[in-house]
């Protein structure tokens, strides 16, 4: 029971990533996008992004690691808190997401990891003792709970920065929701150990009071992501005109895409500066 609903989970993810990347339309329609959830109200692409991927090794690589922790999740807990906190996972990841890019109305990801991040923490949250190998390294294990650590705080490096391609918002949530769960599900064994679990829950403090109570250390404050590197200019006010004029820009373009009732509160303080200017 347990394999047949874990290969049908990735047969069906495989077929329609395979059909997404054929055809450009359906890729469009169910990946996650700002403006698409919260303007149109699309909110079924907060699981159906999930189920796309941008490249074969994107597919290979998530699908291997939810192989892997699902069946040993599944044999050891239950396959009903493996679809729970699967889905879980999914939808919390793409939930952080949509909170902290809110104001960037142009936002787009795609992956099933998300739900990944869950089922692995939701493994470590149980057996922080246990041992994590890696990939590249055969033979080499490290703690779970390190693991753990480091995972989080490379995911809030990923989110302040912003200088990559990975879903590091979407990553984090799902770690996040599979730590709480494991938690919540199974209490005693928590308590059992505390002492592995303290590290990791005060990382977990740390991301989640700096997403929800300092997000000027994550982003601009405008509706633009931060530039991965810095724009060199003559001094501070060049570099503030220059970053108006690229967010009056942005929702310019957006006014011709989608029409100024779609602008959010944060856009339409930028389009009443850039009027008065």
């Amino acid at each position: 029971m347990t394999e047949t609903f874990i290969m049908t989970v990735i047969g069906i993810i495989g077929v329609f990533t395979y059909m997404a990347f054929n055809d450009y339309r359906l890729f469009e329609k169910f990946k996650f996008h700002v403006d698409s959830i919260l303007v149109e109200k699309q909110y079924y692409r907060l699981f159906s992004s999930g189920f796309l991927h941008v490249d074969w090794m994107h597919f290979a690589f998530n699908m291997y690691a939810f192989y892997i922790f699902a069946d040993a999740v599944a044999n050891i807990y239950g396959l009903f808190h493996l679809v729970a906190v699967t889905l879980l996972g999914l939808l919390g990841g793409n939930l952080l997401a949509l909170y902290i890019h809110r104001n960037h109305g142009n936002y787009t990801a795609v992956g099933f990891s998300g739900a990944v991040s869950a089922v692995v923490f939701y493994s470590v949250a149980l057996v922080p003792h246990g041992g994590i190998g890696l990939i590249f390294i055969p033979g080499f294990f490290i703690p779970s709970w390190l693991f753990a650590v480091l995972y989080m705080m490379y995911s809030l490096y990923g989110i302040i920065k912003q200088h990559d391609n990975l879903g590091h918002e979407a990553h984090a949530g799902g770690a996040v929701l599979g730590i709480v769960y494991g938690v919540l599900a199974f209490p005693a064994i928590a308590m059992a150990n505390w002492l592995y679990l303290l590290p990791m829950a005060l990382v977990t403090l740390l991301l989640l009071y700096i997403v929800f109570f300092r997000q000027d250390m994550l982003l601009t404050g405008s509706t633009l992501l931060r530039p991965s590197k810095p724009v060199r200019d003559d001094g501070p006010p060049v570099r503030k005109a220059i970053q108006e004029a690229r967010d009056l820009d942005e929702v310019l373009d957006k006014i011709n895409r989608t029409g100024i009732d779609s602008l959010t509160p944060a856009e339409r303080r930028i389009l009443e500066r850039g009027s008065r200017r």
